[in-house]
Order: C-alpha cells, then structure tokens, then sequence
C-alpha cells in the first residue's frame, strides 16, 4: 500500500483522468446520472485497492457524514 500522501496525489491525479474518461466514453449513451455512479464506484474500488477496505470504509462514511451535515444545518459563510 501507498503512504497517505503519496495516495492523496496520486488519487488527485487520477481522479482528473477517470472523470475525463468515464464522461467522454458515456458522453450520449449514459444519463447523468449512471455516469456519476460509475465514476463514484470506481473511485470506490481504486480506494479499497490503495488504501484496503477498512480504510475506504471509514474514508467514505466520513465523506457521507460530511454531506448528510450539510444538508441538515445548510452552509453558513463567515468572511471576518
């Protein structure tokens, strides 16, 4: 396995490249939608692949976590 920082690059970089190639190969077959899902299931499997499945896990609650607070107490901006 890749050390964190080393993952994190390297999932940046590759995340550019999966999002070009999933959205020029599905460009007119797929809805949005099935697109999305594509690309958010093979970001799954490349972090279960680099980091082991605990760790997607955990990483992928965390961001799930993330969202469902969000949309429970809405975005505040404090610019001071």
């Amino acid at each position: 396995m890749l050390e964190i920082s080393q993952t994190s690059i390297y999932l940046n970089n590759l995340n550019s490249t999966l999002h070009y190639q999933i959205l020029k190969s599905a460009e007119g077959k797929a809805s949005p939608i099935e697109i999305m899902s594509a690309l958010a299931n093979a970001y799954g499997g490349l972090l279960i692949d680099l980091l082991g499945k605990k760790a997607a896990e955990s990483l992928l609650r965390g961001h799930a976590d993330h969202i469902a607070a969000r949309e429970d107490n809405g975005i505040s901006i404090n610019n001071n």
